[in-house]
């Protein structure tokens, strides 16, 4: 059996099926730069059974299906700056939804969502972070720079494919990261999906 994944220890926050795969660039310059942070690289702790492939999820429109993490590179999000790509993901579609659902206005809801069902092979690396181990600011909107540092030292460091955090809405369920640069990305792929739409009741 794998060993569980690890929490990073506290305090070590830095200051301040379409068959498609996880593409991978090339490898930046910024591989192996000094960790400003950094937990315990460890196996993931899924088995719903030992061959079973991680299920992750995510919301986005029809022309963002891409899983290159070219949004966050972009525009950043609460785990990483902008210049990072990571594709962002939930451990549960209704999650995945919920934090989708917090970024729009109701009455602007696209039309056009999809609901990504990605695949991530059973032996890959992960850090995960427990919400003690974060700093005390790590729920704030909009994101803390010490949050952002916390992703952006794990994807330039390449060593885990995973990092998963704590939902900001549901502390004790997990969104996880995929970092498209990692050499395990190639193993990443949609394997599912489909239309989605929110509740009329969830809009008014």
């Amino acid at each position: 059996m794998a060993p569980q994944a690890q929490p990073c220890p506290p305090g070590s926050a830095a200051p301040g099926s379409s068959g498609q795969r996880c593409g991978r660039p090339p490898r930046g310059a910024g591989a192996g730069a000094h960790r400003a942070w950094a937990g315990r690289v460890a196996r993931r702790p899924h088995a719903l059974h030992a061959e079973s492939p991680l299920e992750l999820w995510r919301i986005t429109r029809e022309a963002h299906v891409a899983l290159d993490g070219e949004g966050a590179r972009l525009y950043g999000a609460r785990w990483t700056s902008r210049g990072t790509p990571a594709v962002y993901a939930a451990s549960h579609l209704s999650l995945a939804a919920l934090e989708y659902l917090v970024h729009i206005d109701a009455e602007d809801a696209p039309d056009d969502l999809v609901a990504l069902r990605i695949g991530v092979p059973d032996d890959v690396s992960e850090l995960a972070c427990a919400p003690a181990s974060l700093p005390t600011d790590w729920q704030q909107t909009p994101s803390p720079p010490r949050c952002r540092a916390i992703g952006d030292d794990w994807a330039r460091r390449e060593e885990e494919l995973l990092l998963r955090v704590p939902s900001v809405l549901v502390p004790e369920e997990s969104n996880v990261l995929v970092n498209p640069m990692h050499p395990d990305a190639v193993g990443v792929r949609l394997i599912g999906s489909r239309h989605f739409s929110y509740d009329v009741r969830l809009l008014t």
